[in-house]
């Protein structure tokens, strides 16, 4: 999972400047919904940009969190070597769970954008 992971973030590497675009025009929007003229005030605006900048925070994220290979447990290496491999590769898994749940989040905020777009029409 960690190498699939890798290899993803390799290949989104030369796209992470539109992921900051991305980010910029969620909060710009975000700032809009908040603060902008009363036509521009809604929730569907709100929740839009709400999912946009999750979506740019997980490419970001993944993008920048895993780029570099996982460590490898080499078992002829000394026990301190194997435990700070094995140390890392947890905390890549754990952030790679932390990147899932997020996802999901991100995905069921998409989804209820769509709903109550799909609803004002």
């Amino acid at each position: 999972m960690l190498d699939f992971l890798h290899r993803l973030a390799l290949r989104l590497w030369p796209w992470r400047a539109l992921f900051w675009v991305l980010a910029g025009l969620a909060l710009a929007g975000f700032g809009l919904s908040l603060f902008g003229p009363s036509a521009w005030r809604g929730e569907v605006l709100t929740v839009a940009a709400l999912a946009l900048a999750m979506w740019a925070v997980i490419a970001g994220g993944l993008i920048y969190g895993l780029q570099l290979p996982p460590p490898v447990v080499d078992p002829a290496s000394g026990w301190r070597v194997r435990l700070g491999a094995r140390i890392r590769r947890l905390g890549l898994k754990l952030f790679a769970l932390l990147i899932g749940v997020l996802v999901l989040g991100a995905s069921y905020a998409s989804l209820r954008v769509l709903g109550m777009a799909l609803q004002q029409l």
